[in-house]
C-alpha cells in the first residue's frame, strides 16, 4: 500500500524567497512560514520552512514577500541536521506543490483595514409580520 503525507499550511511569511539554481538547473526556492494557532494567552506559532520547485517557485519570488499571507499545499516532513556544535537539531518543512494568494499587510491604507459591523436596519413598527410559522 502506497504512503503519501500532505498538509495545508496558512501564515506569514517570515522572509522574502530566495532562489538557487543546483548543478543540473534545477531552481530552488527557499524561504519560513509563521502559522499561528490559539487564542490570547494560548497562542502558539510555529515556523516551517517552505521549499519549492522550478514554476511553484517562480511564482512565490514573483508574487510573494516577507509578511504576505498565503496558502501553502504540499509535503511535509520533519528534517534532521547537525549544528556548528555537531548536535542534532530538527526542522519543519513543507515542499510545496501548490500555493494561493491571500493579500499582504500592505494591500490596503490602514483606515480601511478595519472592519466594522454592519447596522442593522430598524424595522418598522407598522410592517406586517405574520405570527402563523408555514411549517
Amino acid at each position: 500500500m502506497p504512503n503519501h503525507a500532505s498538509a495545508t499550511l496558512i501564515g506569514h511569511l517570515g522572509r522574502d524567497p530566495e532562489t538557487r539554481a543546483t548543478q543540473s538547473g534545477t531552481m530552488i526556492t527557499t524561504t519560513s512560514v509563521a502559522v499561528s494557532t490559539g487564542y490570547g494567552n494560548n497562542k502558539k506559532t510555529t515556523w516551517w520552512n517552505l521549499i519549492a520547485f522550478d514554476k511553484t517557485g517562480e511564482a512565490m519570488v514573483n508574487f510573494l514577500k516577507k509578511g504576505d499571507a498565503a496558502m501553502f499545499i504540499g509535503e511535509p516532513a520533519l528534517r534532521e541536521w547537525k549544528d556548528k556544535d555537531d548536535a542534532t537539531r530538527q526542522t519543519l518543512e513543507l515542499t510545496v506543490q501548490r500555493m494561493v494568494l491571500l493579500g499582504g499587510k500592505d494591500d490596503q491604507p490602514a483606515d480601511t483595514r478595519k472592519t466594522t459591523a454592519p447596522v442593522a436596519k430598524k424595522v418598522s413598527e407598522d410592517a406586517p409580520f405574520d405570527d402563523e410559522i408555514p411549517f
